[in-house]
């Protein structure tokens, strides 16, 4: 017979043995343990028992069988009944762990509240911080060039010995980065009376330090495998700065950032202390790192907790060894990594509260703001210098602590009350309250089904002189990250939004999401009639006969008969004109000669001033670029769409919020990106090209395949002697201008959209309304690409009439490539189909201008304080309309 078989029938007696009880939970988990490494006493007493052995001879053979193991197994059952129960003990004491470092938080605030005006109180936080991890007392000896040498002592107090090679000749013969008792050495060396009783060795410093009475070795291991003691030499480096310093408002921002670095690092307090509950619970004598190990196996030590830390909070990892049961092991060690998690996640949101309301101290002097949860409990508030100030104006009380009720903290003042109540019975999310001496503004923030989340308070000190509510949005400026760190961005929202609706799911919005998630919508593509498939590919992949040169030169020879043929000219009505949003490009009537257009366009940059436009290539790049798009007769993907997107981007760039860190040559990148970005289109999107695996699916593998392709035919036409308009520019202005066409092109990749929306909502919180935050390379390079996606929706932000003729040249764009698809026999993309029934149109239409378009501008305008309000108008009614067409046909079915 086979083991399989006999496993098998140990594993249902097992199975038996707990179900009726007679052995205990933690035994059944033992035994499987032996089973699963073929116990070969177990595997007998199995044989014995189906050859007649009684149940309860069996029971006290496995009894006797486990006491007799080796080790301290047996220490589970006197300790807790089950795995389940250990786990539970475990989390709740990680609880108190928590509440104990948050009161610790609670403390250093105090403490940072009045350490501002004193040097000696400034002292006294740093220790309180090193308390925080049972340093007593130090002293910092590090070594600088010259051979000299700085002490700081316990005080603060720093003694500079000029002639140290011989300390640290003796300093390099210690061990390094190891605990170690203080020799008498270093004393007669330091020529000091006193120091602590131990030192560590890190880089160019020796750290002496004595523990308080608490400490225990476990504590000293701990901080070597850690290596905690270098953010404490970092802490008492930067304590030692801001005693030094005189100005107010930097001590304020100094100790703030101190506090912040505080808060980072208590999560190895954290880790120490549920590290030392596991230990105890298991009587694990010896804390150890992957060095240590190796030395206890030869010693044949089982007794010990071994830890694998990594800087990365998620990379840390604990094994036990105790003859514990695989099982137990395995839920504990789950049990640490997912509090972990869930702990210094909770510690880095203070911390980045906490830096948020870094960058607005100089606000502390009149605004406090307080953050209740939706039971209305005080989670957070500011660090308040004035803090007394506004316990008497508003009548606050004076100890106010972190899970205070607002009703308490505002007992003696029932005017606070009664408008929070009035805002939350209320539908609006924001009050305002000014009555000459109490000024204060609400903010609530609601769930799906207006349920409170939480409650923002701004208390105002002074009397303002400008209006609150403006000076309450430069506040908010300032702090955006802080005030959506619980909320979605918009990009996420709108995301949401599609993911989430069936409708929006079939609809065209899928072009606009990343990878991942299409393969989420489970979106199957046909993937039958090979040979039609093949036969498509064939024809698109065949070379052109006719060259572009040769084109060209025609067009040169009719210019000599026809000089008006393709004449262009500076038109000063036009230019002023062109510089309206509203200006449309459809009214063949007044703008047949797009020509014109693009040539005024570009006379009014001043990069084109500095090197003036080469006409006759200029005109030969127009005619070539209007042929490329042309050629396949594309509805809405044509010459125009370029020129329209062009004319956006022209304005964009020269917007004095949006176009304040450019300069002349990166306005003329983005002016000609848009005239060229869809150069090439043909009338199919990336979609259907990777489908069908045509000639640029396989050169650009996939990836933004006609972007790049756009890319390609724009600078092939370059490359050209005959179109090359840029030959006068420097060959460095070149490369940063193909620089900045190439990430403005690949930002027109729809797959993109929420990321690249969700990347710019970030930058234009963090700018505080300032837009001097995009004068980095990086962020220019972001909001180029973002602005140039924003223009390629130009057409759909204008007014109803114009952006509706837009719609219906996509429309009919759509509708042939889901012909073609048809045809060429793969599945019809879903939101290209039924695109004749005027209400399936419409509904597209609601969804795009809803999901996509009207973020992008909604983002821009909160930046730009308004300045597209008529575009959002524009967006808005266009929704109405369209929902107007589905309402009507609802009604009459």
């Amino acid at each position: 017979m086979s083991y399989l078989s006999q496993s098998s029938r140990l594993t249902f007696l097992l199975i038996q043995l707990k179900s009726k009880a007679l052995i205990t939970p933690d035994q059944y988990s033992r035994l499987c343990d032996h089973a699963a490494k073929d116990h070969s006493q177990l595997k007998e007493l199995l044989v014995s028992y189906e050859n007649g052995l009684s149940q309860s001879d069996l029971i006290d053979e496995l009894s006797k069988m486990l006491n007799n193991q080796n080790g301290n197994e047996n220490i589970v059952k006197s300790y807790f009944d089950s795995i389940v129960y250990i786990c539970k003990q475990l989390k709740n004491k990680i609880k108190e762990f928590y509440r104990d470092i948050k009161q610790d938080i609670n403390e250093i605030y105090k403490e940072c509240f009045i350490a501002q005006h004193h040097q000696q109180e400034v002292k006294d936080l740093i220790r309180l911080i090193l308390k925080q991890f049972y340093i007593k007392e130090f002293s910092l000896l590090q070594f600088k060039q010259d051979h000299q040498c700085h002490i700081l002592t316990n005080n603060f107090e720093s003694i500079i010995i000029k002639d140290a090679q011989e300390i640290q000749e003796f300093t390099q013969q210690q061990s390094h980065n190891q605990i170690i008792e203080t020799p008498l050495d270093y004393l007669s060396l330091l020529k000091i009376e006193k120091l602590p009783q131990y030192y560590i060795i890190s880089n160019n410093d020796v750290f002496f330090l004595t523990f308080t009475e608490k400490v225990n070795n476990k504590f000293k291991q701990y901080l070597m495998i850690t290596s905690l003691y270098n953010s404490i030499i970092s802490i008492i480096k930067q304590g030692n700065q801001i005693v030094g310093l005189k100005k107010l408002q930097t001590i304020r921002m100094e100790i703030l950032q101190l506090v912040s670095r505080t808060i980072n690092i208590l999560t190895y307090k954290l880790i120490f202390h549920i590290l030392i509950q596991i230990m105890k619970q298991f009587n694990l004598q010896n804390l150890v790192s992957l060095i240590d190990k190796e030395y206890l196996m030869q010693q044949k030590v089982t007794d010990y907790l071994l830890l694998t830390f990594n800087k990365e909070w998620d990379s840390i990892y604990i094994d036990l060894d105790g003859n514990l049961s695989i099982q137990l092991k395995e839920k504990i060690q789950s049990t640490f990594r997912k509090s972990i998690k869930r702990y210094s996640k909770k510690l880095k949101q203070k911390k980045n509260l906490l830096e948020s309301f870094q960058q607005v101290t100089q606000h502390n002097e009149m605004i406090m703001c307080l953050f209740f949860n939706s039971y209305l409990y005080l989670y957070y508030m500011t660090v308040q210098w004035n803090h007394d100030q506004f316990v008497s104006r508003f009548k606050l009380s004076k100890d106010i602590n972190y899970g205070d009720p607002i009703y308490k903290i505002f007992e003696k003042n029932p005017i606070v009350i009664s408008k929070v109540k009035e805002l939350i019975e209320s539908k609006n999310d924001h009050l305002e309250f000014d009555d000459g001496f109490y000024k204060f503004s609400l903010k609530v923030e609601r769930g799906i089904k207006q349920d409170i989340k939480q409650i923002l308070l701004y208390l105002f000190n002074i009397q303002l002189k400008r209006p609150l509510n403006e000076l309450l949005q430069i506040f908010r400026n300032k702090v955006k990250i802080l005030l959506t760190l619980k909320k979605a961005t918009l990009a996420f929202k709108s995301k949401q939004l599609m993911m989430e609706n069936q409708f929006f799911r079939q609809s065209a919005l899928v072009m606009y999401l990343p990878d991942h998630d299409m393969r989420k919508l489970a979106i199957v593509y046909n993937q039958d009639h090979d040979q039609a498939l093949e036969k498509y590919r064939a024809t698109t992949m065949k070379k052109k006969s006719r060259k572009l040169a040769s084109f060209l030169n025609k067009y040169e020879e009719e210019d000599k008969k026809n000089p008006d043929g393709r004449k262009i000219a500076i038109d000063p009505n036009l230019q002023e004109r062109l510089l309206d949003y509203e200006f449309n490009l459809l009214n063949k009537k007044l703008y047949k000669n797009k020509f014109i257009i693009v040539y005024n366009i570009f006379d009014m940059l001043e990069y084109t001033k500095q090197y003036p436009l080469k006409n006759k290539e200029f005109v030969n790049f127009l005619t070539a670029l209007k042929y490329k798009y042309n050629k396949t007769a594309n509805p809405f993907h044509n010459f125009t769409h370029g020129v329209n997107v062009m004319h956006g981007c022209f304005l964009f760039a020269h917007h004095p919020k949006f176009g304040f860190c450019f300069n002349d040559q990166q306005r003329f990148a983005m002016t000609l990106t848009g005239l060229c970005h869809d150069v090439g289109h043909p009338g199919t999107n990336n979609l259907f090209q990777i489908n069908t695996q045509t000639k640029l699916a396989l050169i650009y593998n996939d990836k933004s395949v006609l972007e790049n392709h756009h890319i390609a035919v724009t600078y092939k036409l370059l490359a050209l002697k005959q179109c090359d308009f840029l030959e006068s520019v420097p060959r460095a202005d070149k490369i940063m201008i193909r620089k900045y066409v190439v990430n403005n092109v690949l930002a027109t990749d729809n797959q993109y959209h929420f990321k690249l929306l969700n990347d710019i909502e970030i930058k234009f919180g963090q700018s505080q309304g300032d837009p001097k935050i995009f004068q980095s390379e990086d962020n220019k390079i972001l909001l180029s690409g973002f602005l140039t996606h924003a223009a390629d929706f130009f057409g759909a932000a204008k007014s109803y009439q114009v952006a509706r003729a837009w719609s219906e040249r996509l429309r009919r764009e759509f509708q042939a490539q889901s012909q073609l698809e048809d045809i060429v026999g793969i599945a019809q993309t879903p939101y290209l189909r039924n695109l004749d029934d005027e209400v399936q149109y419409s509904k597209n239409e609601i969804g795009f201008l809803k999901v996509i378009v009207k973020p992008i501008y909604e983002s821009l305008n909160q930046f730009s304080d308004g300045a597209m309000s008529l575009q959002l108008a524009n967006i808005n009614l266009s929704i109405k309309k369209y929902s107007e067409i589905v309402d009507s046909h609802q009604q009459q079915q």
